[in-house]
């Protein structure tokens, strides 16, 4: 009878003590980021640009590190350009580090299916829109 009350406090420990739910392991998940964004609009200040916004996009993605804000990237526009990214959730600041070594730091906003990136270039406030695109 002793053995059984103590094997059936063991299993309980085991079985409620392990998850299935690595959400929390892997937080760039949570941030809404990680998917295709293809660029809807794109401006300077308050006026969005005239030129005609098509056949871009930024494809995110996780490097399956545990506990980070950091993955990869895709830039599709007239080739494809890599690199990694780290999110500052804190900042609400990405900084994309690409292949050949250029570093660039940048706000975004992310809101239900809405990316936004903005940097600021003299006093001129330089933004991008893009929209999530969802798989069927």
């Amino acid at each position: 009878m002793k053995n059984s009350v103590l094997f059936f406090i063991l299993f309980s420990c085991c079985f409620f003590g392990c998850s299935d739910d690595d959400s929390n392991n892997y937080p760039l998940e949570n941030t809404g980021i990680l998917g295709e964004w293809e660029i809807s609009m794109r401006g300077i200040d308050n006026t969005s640009t005239a030129e005609i916004v098509c056949c871009e996009s930024l494809i995110f993605s996780d490097n399956d590190t545990k506990n980070d804000l950091i993955g990869y990237y895709t830039y599709i526009y007239s080739g494809e350009n890599y690199g990694s990214f780290n999110l500052d959730t804190d900042n609400t600041t990405i900084t994309f580090a690409s292949e050949n070594g250029n570093i660039n730091t940048e706000t975004y906003l992310i809101t239900e299916n809405t990316l936004e990136l903005w940097y600021y270039e003299n006093e001129h406030r330089h933004w991008e829109i893009y929209t999530k695109v969802i798989e069927e």
